[in-house]
């Protein structure tokens, strides 16, 4: 599972499109900007250096670095490749430009001497010898999503490009090592469903290469890349839904953390909440609502050896996060689904009642349970449930999907609905996720209710720490409070 830390703001702008390369650099980040590009450090997110090209001059891509180099690349106005070095006061400063013959798209660092150049039409070239073009030259509508991806078989980039009729072309370029030779592979696929947009891509790979597609309802699809000699077939090996908590919400992006984590943004009228969601087991590990009040509209997520970055309109932010193992234990806790699907699987495996479903289902809806006095009286329809999973946990733990909702519902709704003693039984009963613990945790800091934060910690295994911070500011408020009574008196 992956824990993510708050926020660090890197830029700010009145208006403009931020870029940054998806990349594992692991101590640098690179973010492009208007007629500037910044350097910053992960580990402090403090700015290095930054340059500014001259006037008039556009930044096509995103910059990037060169591997074990101090030197940096960028393509400007789509056909001059300009290289400098990191401690040149101007990008012009001692600088090597190479003529591109072709409109380009994006670059890929590929040693320190050279980069991959994908250009518009779907051909590709290196920086060494940028007249050689390798693959056929196609006219697509445009180029959707590139990354690279990195097998024991070999290396390369996949790129997705869109076609009329919301048709999708995937690209396989597979570089040669030890030699700058690019293999090009091809194949047609066919749209994806008319009733939602593709939003995002990104790769996994792990013995196989998977294309991951996010869709702007939350759709997501996984297809394996079967890489052949000779030609490139797909196979469909995933359908699900992340089912986000609000209709108002939007998928913008997402990153692949590893062969079976994934993190997602998606975005509201007020806020970004960027999740973690394990892929193989389909549950959500951990959320963080992001403030875009001074750095407005989400455009992409990117990813860093260390930090997640938001690149929005009008600035970036930085999210440090850090991998920790995905045990089957914590995967089930997270599990996500919505009430609709668990009722159906209720029926077909007969795990749990009818009734008990339709109970949760109830207190995690306020149109149904609105007010404490009908969300106690639901409620009190568990007792002897509740009283059975103290003594057996396992038998709440097919549950915990939907009491994950209704310990959400009372997170977004703690001001008109706060019901302690009802928190306390589901807590007593094992039933809380570890991944709602800070969500939680901090509605608890706005009642001051002591005793129910002391029962979560002395009750639920794993806690992440951002939700320890919060409830160790809770106990040193306790502290102070009792100590100037204590003064008082």
């Amino acid at each position: 599972m992956a824990e993510l830390s708050d926020t660090v703001v890197l830029c700010k702008y009145d208006s403009v499109c931020v870029k940054a390369y998806d990349g594992f650099l692991e101590d640098l980040v690179v973010l492009t900007a208007n007629q500037r590009i910044t350097v910053y450090n992960v580990d402090d997110c403090q700015m290095l250096c930054s340059w500014f090209v001259k006037s008039g001059q556009k930044l096509t891509c995103a910059a990037v670095q060169m591997p074990n180099s101090q030197q940096f690349a960028v393509i400007l106005d789509n056909s001059v490749m300009q290289l400098w070095n990191k401690n040149d006061s101007s990008i012009d400063q001692k600088s090597q430009k190479i003529k591109l013959s072709k409109p380009a798209h994006q670059l890929f660092p590929v040693n320190n001497r050279s980069c991959f150049i994908l250009n518009d039409d779907s051909t590709a070239a290196f920086s060494s010898d940028p007249s050689t073009f390798f693959g056929t030259a196609n006219k697509y509508h445009s180029l959707a999503w590139c990354g690279t991806y990195a097998l024991d078989a070999g290396s390369g980039v996949i790129a997705v490009f869109e076609a009329g009729n919301s048709e999708r072309h995937v690209i396989r370029y597979s570089l040669s090592a030890g030699e700058e030779s690019i293999q090009s592979v091809d194949l047609h696929v066919l749209a994806s469903p008319s009733d939602s947009l593709v939003v995002g891509y990104c790769l996994q790979s792990d013995k196989d290469l998977c294309l991951i597609t996010l869709f702007k309802n939350g759709r997501i699809t996984r297809t394996t890349l079967m890489c052949g000699s000779s030609q490139l077939s797909l196979e469909n090996s995933l359908d699900i839904d992340l089912d986000p908590v609000d209709s108002q919400s939007k998928y913008v992006d997402l990153v692949a953390l590893d062969n079976l984590q994934i993190a997602t943004v998606r975005q509201n009228q007020s806020a970004a909440y960027v999740e973690v969601w394990d892929v193989k087991y389909q549950g959500k590990h951990s959320e963080l609502r992001v403030d875009l009040s001074h750095l407005g509209d989400v455009q992409h997520l990117r990813l860093n050896a260390k930090v997640l970055l938001l690149t929005c309109d009008k600035g970036a932010g930085a999210i440090p996060y850090q991998l920790r193992p995905v045990t089957l234990l914590r995967a089930m806790n997270c599990r996500n689904a919505s009430p609709a699907k668990l009722m159906k699987k209720c029926e077909m495996t007969g795990m749990m009642q009818k009734d008990l479903v339709m109970t949760l289902s109830k207190l995690s809806d306020p149109s149904q349970t609105p007010a404490y006095a009908s969300f106690r009286k639901e409620f009190s329809k568990l007792d002897s449930w509740l009283q059975t999973c103290e003594d057996k946990p396992e038998v709440g733990f097919f549950a915990l999907p939907l009491v994950d909702l209704i310990v959400r519902r009372i997170c977004n709704d703690n001001k008109t609905l706060w019901p302690v003693d009802e928190l306390k039984r589901l807590v007593k009963a094992g039933l809380l996720s570890n991944s709602l613990c800070q969500n939680l945790f901090e509605s608890i800091v706005q009642h001051l209710q002591f005793d129910l934060l002391l029962l979560c910690l002395t009750s639920v295994r794993d806690i992440p720490e951002a939700a320890i911070v919060v409830s160790m500011a809770c106990i040193l408020r306790k502290e102070n409070a009792d100590v100037m009574k204590i003064q008082l008196q």
